[in-house]
């Protein structure tokens, strides 16, 4: 019986052990990953000097700007495109709604369509990934562009979108919500 609780003792303490070490883990790769894409961000950031129908006349803003919020929040922030499919080729666009957290490059890979299911701006494997567009959409031909992108039990990428299903949200950003997205052949703003 002695031998049966002191295995059972082991067991706890290296099941609570591991637990630990996961959790350390999840929320370090959250921060590192709420870090690069940040950085991103700031690398990547012009301001745009219309409503996004004026044709272009961005004017470079300091890369410590805010992103995507403040009092010009129904504008977009513009983004380097040609900066950053020179890091990255399968960067196609930018996909941004204020006055929430969902402001990422969107990306599409050639070879293997959800690469960026689980992996980052520079390839590295990540649970975070990046949104992607669906392979069988194209920026030129499709009307209708599916973007894939994780939401996380930590509130980032996609997960400002659950506010979306009280009708409440839903009818307020109705009323005053835009949707940017942008591309070196297009700036959509949905509304």
């Amino acid at each position: 019986m002695k031998k049966l609780a002191a295995v059972l003792a082991v067991l706890l303490v290296l099941g609570s052990t591991t637990a630990a070490c996961w959790l350390v883990n999840v929320w370090h790769e959250s921060d590192v990953q709420e870090t690069k894409i940040v950085e991103l961000r700031k690398m990547a950031a012009k301001s745009s000097g219309t409503d996004m129908k004026g044709g272009p006349g961005s004017v470079e803003e300091s890369r410590t700007a805010p992103i995507s919020e403040g009092e010009n929040s129904d504008k977009a922030v513009r983004h380097d495109l040609a900066l950053l499919k020179e890091k990255n080729p399968d960067c196609i666009g930018w996909v941004s709604i204020p006055d929430t957290g969902i402001d990422f490059p969107v990306m599409q890979s050639t070879d293997v369509p959800d690469f960026y299911l689980k992996h980052d701006f520079e390839g590295n494997y990540t649970d975070y990934g990046l949104p992607f567009l669906d392979e069988r959409c194209s920026l030129e031909t499709s009307d209708n562009l599916i973007i894939y992108g994780h939401h996380m039990n930590d509130g980032s990428m996609f997960s400002a979108l659950l506010n979306y299903t009280d009708k409440s949200v839903l009818d307020v950003a109705l009323a005053s919500g835009i949707i940017f997205v942008i591309s070196a052949t297009m700036d959509g703003v949905i509304q």
